[in-house]
């Protein structure tokens, strides 16, 4: 996305430059996520793991670079009136508060992450997978903190900076011969909130999961990328609801809508005949 007068933007560009990942030196990402770029997805529970731990690693990688650039953000207020730099540092003071919560709760989850990568012990892995027929028209990789589930129900208290939220992390692309996946990817310490919150996506009509799927991703994610062609053939409001869908992820300011995810009565994609499945735990409530 690009900015124009504030609002987000979509920006055409290569298929080779989106979501462009340095965080890794080539021997070590081939040696690691080698069971998703070079074997055949079965899903299994070492493969949704690695979908979700490369999601995380992006996330602290983008955090950490984030928190670099605070004193430089800070410092553009040089020679503008006072009342404006009071603004101004007041907002810098809220942005470096929330980076900082981020990369505090990134640092907890990767610890437990990378207990899981070193002992290959998958038992921890919770995912729910939704195939397709057809590849999604949007590619992504990122991390949410559920706050509302898609029926509107409040699964945590995402204000509460005394309380460490509970994330799950989103990850969407192809597979095989033109068809597709998303996958959601936790671990059991995170078992209270994002298994409630599957559950209401599961009790989702099959035909709907894409539009639902969309709803999420453009709610809560910075790292998506999609196709244009889809794109261009969008009715004009559902661009409009969309980007605004996008713009309000990215203000921390703005107060989390309880019914963001619930059918807004836009249908945005048809990546046909959902098949899901659940890897370490049961959707059916005991």
């Amino acid at each position: 996305m690009a900015n124009y007068h504030g609002v987000p933007q979509p920006k055409l560009i290569g298929v080779n430059n989106a979501s462009t990942f340095t965080g890794f030196c080539a021997t070590h990402d081939n040696t690691i996520f080698r069971p998703i770029e070079n074997e055949e997805i079965v899903f299994s529970a070492e493969q949704c793991f690695l979908f979700g731990y490369r999601a995380l690693a992006y996330e602290k990688y983008m955090k950490d670079a984030q928190a670099n650039s605070i004193g430089i953000i800070r410092d553009v207020d040089k020679g503008r009136p006072p009342e404006q730099q009071v603004g101004h540092q007041g907002e810098v003071a809220l942005y470096e508060y929330g980076v900082t919560a981020g990369q505090n709760d990134i640092a907890q989850d990767k610890s437990l992450y990378d207990e899981v990568l070193t002992s290959k012990d998958y038992s921890s892995v919770r995912s729910y997978v939704v195939k397709f027929e057809k590849a999604p028209t949007i590619m992504c990789s990122g991390r949410l903190a559920p706050v509302y589930d898609f029926k509107g129900v409040l699964l945590q208290d995402g204000n509460d900076a005394n309380v460490k939220l509970k994330h799950l992390s989103l990850s969407s692309f192809a597979v095989g011969e033109g068809s597709g996946a998303v996958v959601l990817t936790w671990l059991d310490d995170s078992d209270d909130i994002c298994i409630p919150f599957v559950r209401s996506l599961h009790a989702m009509d099959r035909a709907t999961l894409a539009d639902a799927l969309t709803r999420l991703m453009f709610e809560n994610l910075q790292n998506i990328y999609w196709s244009p062609t889809w794109w261009d053939n969008l009715p004009d409001e559902s661009k409009a609801a969309l980007i605004k869908r996008f713009a309000d992820a990215t203000d921390i300011t703005k107060e989390i809508d309880a019914k963001a995810l619930a059918p807004d009565g836009r249908s945005f994609n048809d990546w046909e005949s959902a098949e899901v499945r659940m890897i370490g735990f049961p959707i059916v409530s005991n």
